[in-house]
């Protein structure tokens, strides 16, 4: 046995604790909490239950100002070269709310089926973004979005999704059914801007009922 090494050393998380902070450099939050697990979005999982998380392309898509530094509640910071970096690509529309830590949703007034998403899995996930929303983690430092999956020792996500699926989750063509799915999720998107801490998911009644609390583990 070798000892693991890593190239970042971060804070120790307790589980049982609020969950939020972690390994994602972007935004300081959890490495864990809001990626899609290996036995979420298959064929016969049912919805996922839980926020996701999801990355953008800073240039085009993260607001950054000298008062709120590129970011927001619950991230702990933005990307050392936010000042810089951020929304440079000045033929975007930027939205001053899409900080690093922003929660993005479908909107609840939206009819998902007006969307005519193609693939399932995709109906899935836009279930999920309507219900729970994702949260901005990172920059994905090039013109590309992306959802985060489980990569672990017992589980690669995107090699089970091609199994249940039959289709790659990682698409290079934007001319193909997930593809184009995918472009439709994500152009629908809203900051939820008045998430908080004392107002988590923006307040109001929850769309659906929110996960049992983890519950400690005794060998008793």
């Amino acid at each position: 046995m070798t000892d693991a090494t890593s190239q970042y050393v971060f804070s120790d998380t307790d589980i049982y604790g609020d969950g939020l902070y972690g390994a994602h450099g972007g935004s300081g939050l959890s490495a864990i909490g809001g990626a899609i697990r290996g036995h979420e979005l298959t064929p016969t999982s049912g919805p996922i239950r839980h926020a996701l998380k999801i990355n953008l392309f800073g240039r085009k898509n993260i607001y950054y100002d000298e008062v709120t530094r590129g970011f927001r509640w619950p991230a702990r910071t933005a990307d050392a070269y936010a000042a810089d970096n951020y929304y440079k690509d000045r033929t975007a529309e930027v939205v001053p709310a899409c900080r690093m830590g922003a929660l993005l949703a479908l909107p609840a007034s939206m009819d998902i089926l007006d969307l005519r998403l193609e693939t399932e899995p995709a109906r899935i996930i836009a279930q999920a973004l309507q219900d729970y929303g994702a949260y901005l983690v990172d920059d994905t430092g090039w013109d590309v979005y992306a959802i985060i999956t489980e990569w672990s020792p017992e589980i690669r996500f995107i090699d089970e999704f091609k199994k249940n699926w039959g289709f790659s989750f990682i698409e290079d063509s934007p001319d193909t059914p997930w593809s184009r799915d995918m472009a439709k999720i994500f152009t629908s998107l809203h900051v939820v801007d008045n998430n908080s801490a004392s107002s988590i998911g923006g307040g109001g009644q929850p769309r659906v009922p929110l996960s049992t609390p983890l519950k400690s583990y005794s060998s008793k």
